[in-house]
């Protein structure tokens, strides 16, 4: 500025520097936003935090684990369902073989028992006859 002129640079400059004060103020010294205590606090929280995260993933790698071994199990056990549920397939065919083989038996049998009937019938019929004769 020049001497005869009205120079506003050290009011501006004031100006600036208050504002520049009062903004300092909100965010620096004793009521400057979080304290050390507090910050520390929350370091702890965090920390805590931390320690229980990496429990539980050890908790949860551990049960993977055993899920993983019990999958194992199960799948062993189908196939073994499997295995069984096909010989229980094949028995029962097996037995239905038997029971038809049986029935056909049966009945032969009952024609050979009537035929048996028959020829004891006809063979003391005979017998009578002989006697009879003689």
């Amino acid at each position: 500025c020049e001497e005869a002129e009205t120079c506003y640079c050290p009011s501006l400059c004031q100006l600036f520097r208050d504002a520049a004060q009062e903004i300092s103020d909100t965010t620096a010294g004793a009521n400057a936003g979080v304290t050390v205590d507090e910050l520390m606090r929350q370091q702890k929280d965090k920390t805590d935090a931390l320690e229980r995260a990496k429990q539980e993933e050890s908790q949860c790698r551990k049960a993977r684990e055993t899920l993983a071994i019990f999958r194992g199990q199960v799948e062993e056990l189908k196939q073994g369902v499997k295995e069984r549920f096909d010989d229980l397939r094949a028995a029962e065919e097996a037995l239905d073989d038997a029971q038809y083989e049986l029935e056909d038996l049966e009945d032969l049998l009952a024609k050979e028992e009537e035929a048996a009937a028959s020829a004891l019938k006809a063979l003391e019929k005979a017998g009578e006859e002989f006697g009879e004769a003689k």
